[in-house]
């Protein structure tokens, strides 16, 4: 029986065989199995047919050098690090640091986005499932490429959670459409992620200006994202046209309102804080006040009721305490859409709806 130990390597696995020594690299998890025996098969010079493996253990670089402080982890030449040290030979050590501190660095995103797979299921359990299914494992070698290539956490969350849900559909019409989430969370920036949160609180008619001011950038930065996410299909627009009853004139004027399209909340789903998860047992009756809410989330729209009480119109920008409460509904799991919705609901007018779009517009 051979033992075999799995750890990642740059963009393939590295497969540790105690028994005749040295390793090998598979290029997906689903493959491990039938390289470890060819290998073994060739160093002892036996059928790869007769070769049995034991436990086939994947670990951490971390646990990997925590049991083998001396060994060479063989992840070969870093290419930007050794045309720095030919470009600037008296920088080695430096450089040597900077790779150090460039590793360590991608072994802590690999970390949090093993945290947020284990949010929804076991560590374990989804290595199992990854071991076993080709199409999982190449979905896990993509959001390892990702996470590590990227310093935002939200992102690296994402992919976590978009690859929990991958292991726990349950048929394959769900791992479809996870995939296609997966994908495109693959394909975002960072400040992508906080344009689609800016977005989610309005229909804005010009999409370029609302990113721009919840961002606090150019028009220059703005457009390429507003083009991003539409190509990306999380956001749409509908134009309506309309004639102007004006005097010798044909003139059309068009109108737009931009939306976020069903895979956009679909990844906000996946990527808000779960603290105040919506569980069936804690939401009010419908028929109460805030029926179908969470108490949480009761309490929290009842706090902006009595705010809205207030003349908002005198006011050009919301006072902390309205900030301070749509941001808590937002990290309870509500959307600007299900908050409007739960104003209406108690008897907000199109008029008041419409001042709490404009406090809601110009909070952070």
């Amino acid at each position: 029986m051979h033992n075999v130990s799995v750890i990642r390597d740059g963009n393939r696995w590295r497969l540790d065989v105690p028994t005749v020594g040295g390793f090998v690299h598979a290029e997906r998890l689903s493959t491990v199995g039938a390289t470890a025996r060819n290998y073994i098969a060739t160093a002892l010079g036996v059928p790869a047919a007769s070769v049995r493996l034991g436990e086939v253990t994947i670990v951490t670089a971390a646990d990997h050098l925590e049991e083998n402080p001396d060994v060479d982890l063989g992840l070969g030449p870093h290419p930007a690090a050794q045309a720095a040290m030919r470009l600037v030979p008296k920088l080695g050590p430096v450089v040597a640091s900077w790779r150090q501190d460039s590793y360590d660095r991608n072994q802590r995103r690999a970390q949090k986005l093993g945290e947020a797979v284990s949010e929804t299921i076991d560590i374990e359990e989804f290595f199992t499932h990854v071991a076993t299914n080709e199409r999982l494992s190449d979905m896990f070698d993509a959001a390892v490429e990702a996470a590590i290539a990227t310093s935002s956490e939200a992102k690296v969350r994402l992919l976590g959670r978009a690859l929990a849900a991958s292991a726990t559909a349950e048929d394959d019409a769900s791992v479809d459409e996870v995939e296609q989430l997966l994908r495109i969370a693959v394909d975002l920036e960072p400040v992508d992620l906080r344009a689609l949160r800016a977005l989610d609180r309005w229909h804005p008619s010009d999409a370029i200006d609302k990113v721009g001011y919840a961002l606090r950038v150019t028009e220059a930065t703005a457009g390429p994202i507003v083009a991003r996410l539409e190509r990306l299909h999380l956001i749409s627009v509908e134009r309506t046209a309309t004639v102007l009853n004006e005097p010798d004139t044909d003139q059309v004027a068009i109108d737009e309102e931009w939306t976020l399209t069903a895979a956009a909340r679909a990844l906000l789903t996946l990527l808000r804080d779960r603290v105040h998860p919506r569980e069936a047992a804690t939401v009010r009756e419908d028929g109460l006040p805030w029926g179908g809410f969470t108490d949480a989330q009761a309490q929290a729209l009842e706090q902006l009721a009595e705010l809205s009480h207030h003349d908002w119109r005198r006011h050009p920008r919301p006072d902390e305490k309205v900030a301070r409460t749509l941001r808590q509904l937002d990290i309870q799991g509500l959307t600007y859409g299900d908050v409007r919705t739960a104003m209406r609901s108690v008897g907000f007018s199109e008029m008041r709806l419409k001042e709490l779009d404009r406090w809601s517009s110009t909070t952070p």
